[in-house]
């Protein structure tokens, strides 16, 4: 048995082998009608440290449900307001998602694109989609707002559009939404 036991102790073999600077004394822990030898003086002579045997797994949060969740933008620089529509989302294993919708002002484009925390715990948005004279971005923060609603959550959008083409695009652009759950539940209502 104490063959077995001995095994199950790391070790170091040859020179590098230390003695222990303390003696170990077995401890007799009494169950029942019987003593037996305690395993806690086996653990504390151990070669490794219980934290060295700890192991905690990161915490992952998941981005928010924004399918549904259609952007009404306004532009700082004067040009007409554009729509944002969040029509798929699908998450991945590191909290993110990739998502897809539409973006329109003028004319619908197809975008696809990102949803992540950064580093300060803020909700990241960025897309991109072909239109006009080539690819167009655009990168933002999402935070949510107090809904005077019962029902659902309301959003806003705050963030920068990048445009390929003599036009330049919005530039800044910021927005409120409410998912379509708000507007139906408001609708009940009234």
């Amino acid at each position: 048995m104490f063959r077995m036991l001995s095994s199950l102790i790391p070790t170091r073999k040859g020179a590098a082998r230390r003695k222990p600077s303390a003696q170990v004394k077995p401890r007799v822990e009494g169950m029942e009608d019987r003593c037996l030898m305690s395993a806690y003086s086996l653990l504390s002579s151990s070669v490794y440290s219980a934290a060295q045997y700890l192991h905690v797994a990161p915490v992952i949060t998941d981005v928010p449900n924004l399918q549904g969740v259609d952007f009404h933008l306004i532009s700082s620089n004067g040009k007409p307001p554009h729509d944002l529509s969040i029509q798929t989302e699908v998450w991945q294993a590191d909290g993110s998602a990739v998502i897809t919708g539409t973006w329109s002002g003028g004319s619908s484009h197809a975008f696809s694109g990102t949803l992540s925390y950064d580093a300060q715990g803020n909700l990241h948005i960025c897309v991109s989609w072909t239109g006009g004279a080539g690819q167009n971005y655009l990168d933002g923060t999402i935070t949510r707002n107090s809904s005077p609603y019962i029902f659902g959550s309301q959003w806003h959008l705050d963030g920068n559009v990048i445009a390929s083409g003599a036009g330049g695009g919005p530039g800044h652009v910021s927005g409120n939404s409410q998912s379509p759950f708000v507007f139906y539940a408001a609708a009940l209502m009234m």
